[in-house]
């Protein structure tokens, strides 16, 4: 579970927790996970990643995963998308470098590692690590396969058409057909760069 803690809070945990009602004058949590996760660690997303500018990343150690939450201030809190899910080590702790590289920590049975999160470039809808013609079909096939004709980047992969996160390529958090005019952008301005060599 995921307390919000303010200045004089009490979350009386174990004796409050989960979805049982909270002792009286006690905190209830913000979100509370289906399943045992035992979260390790927690990142806030400080918008110098290109995609992944804002938002939570939670580690979770039961379930060797990484959980992607939009927002931990908006109540209810939105169940969150596993970006990394039943990894081979236990995660241990997650963080943001400076250069908004997402790092994380894990243990298992050689040891410890350090690893780094692949995310998406911007306007990596195909999801093969490049952004480039490529990309332009999947695009189109995953701003027509949302209802209504824009989604939310982390329901990219929830439709008939499983593109990557990258498909928001204007970093807006919405796929629509503003991704189509930013993928054209970052499109003709590689192609400039090549042509002046």
């Amino acid at each position: 579970e995921i307390h919000i803690v303010g200045e004089g809070d009490t979350c009386v945990w174990p004796a409050t927790y989960g979805d049982h009602p909270p002792m009286p004058g006690a905190v209830a949590p913000a979100y509370v996970f289906p399943q045992t996760v035992a979260p390790t660690g927690v990142a806030r997303l400080d918008g110098s990643n290109s995609l992944l500018r804002r938002g939570y990343l939670v580690g979770a150690f039961v379930t060797k995963a990484i959980y992607y939450f939009e927002s931990l201030t908006e109540t209810p809190i939105e169940a969150p998308v596993a970006v990394v899910d039943d990894f081979d080590e236990f995660v241990i702790d997650v963080t943001q470098a400076p250069g908004g590289d997402i790092v994380f920590a894990t243990a298992g049975a050689l040891g410890t590692a350090i690893h780094r999160l692949h995310v998406p470039l911007r306007g990596d809808c195909n999801g093969d690590g490049l952004t480039n013609s490529q990309d332009v079909l999947p695009l189109l096939r995953e701003i027509h396969d949302g209802t209504p004709a824009h989604h939310r980047m982390i329901g990219a992969q929830g439709g008939a058409y499983v593109g990557s996160w990258g498909c928001d390529a204007n970093a807006d958090g919405l796929i629509d057909e503003a991704d189509l005019t930013a993928l054209t952008s970052l499109l003709q301005g590689r192609r400039r760069a090549v042509g002046r060599r």
